[in-house]
């Protein structure tokens, strides 16, 4: 990602979040909870009702990565 992304990231996640309050929320009051060795399932339906569904178990490096996003968007 070069600095213009990031600096594009940046300004678009607080839109994202006055869009999507609920989601921010959840991430604030389970933050906690995102440690190496918890599962992270993902569920995306699209708009013509398809589901798909992956998880992953969250590595140390997942953890890190997880914990860089949030501070670069703080």
């Amino acid at each position: 990602m070069g600095m213009m992304d990031a600096v594009e990231l940046k300004n678009r996640i607080p839109v994202m979040a006055q869009q999507h309050p609920r989601v921010v929320a959840f991430f604030k009051e389970n933050w906690s909870e995102l440690q190496e060795g918890a599962i992270l399932t993902l569920n995306v339906k699209s708009k013509e009702g398809k589901e798909m569904v992956t998880n992953m178990r969250l590595s140390a490096n997942d953890v890190e990565v997880l914990h860089l996003i949030r501070k670069a968007l703080s």
